[in-house]
């Protein structure tokens, strides 16, 4: 199966991420979702299909999910409209609160994975996992060992998950404040 991934929406949808942040949906193994921030992705191409490259830290309950369910969605809200809710997902765990409810968020369902979506956001990702790789600590460059990851309390080296685009779309719903 082949999925045709329009590279001008993921290009938009890269510098939405790159000045606003996004919405990394996940499961846990019992099915709940989760719900953290990313800074961070890549959309390209590996072997031979579209990909959304997202790093999250070792420490990170995401890490969890992500290890336990094979799916993800990123929700690129393109505005400033989920501000609030991007830092609180930002600098709260899962393992602690439900932050879909502390961040006011609502869900809706995805089109192709079993993971959902945040509604009210402009470009939306659906992904299966097709590998996760430890970043190389020895082969990272040293000032970004030092901006990164050598702070105390940085989280750990980040795993690297790509997962196939299943679907890429826009949406357009009410947005949230």
């Amino acid at each position: 199966m082949s999925t045709s991934i329009n590279f001008d929406l993921a290009t938009g949808a890269m510098n939405d991420l790159f000045q606003y942040d996004a919405f990394l949906v996940s499961k846990d193994g019992a099915g709940n979702p989760n719900v953290m921030t990313i800074g961070w992705g890549c959309v390209g191409v590996m072997w031979s299909r579209p990909v959304f490259m997202v790093a999250v830290r070792t420490s990170r309950h995401t890490r969890e999910c992500l290890d336990a369910h094979d799916c993800f969605t990123v929700c690129i809200p393109g505005d400033d409209s989920f501000r609030k809710a991007l830092a609180l997902c930002g600098t709260k765990s899962g393992r602690d609160l439900d932050k879909f409810e502390a961040a006011g968020l609502i869900t809706a369902p995805a089109h192709r994975v079993d993971v959902p979506v945040i509604a009210g956001c402009k470009t939306y990702y659906e992904c299966r996992v097709l590998s996760a790789t430890l970043m190389d600590a020895e082969g990272a460059a040293p000032e970004i060992l030092a901006q990164y990851y050598e702070k105390p309390g940085s989280g750990g080296l980040h795993i690297l998950y790509f997962g196939e685009i299943l679907d890429c779309y826009e949406k357009t719903a009410e947005k949230q404040g």
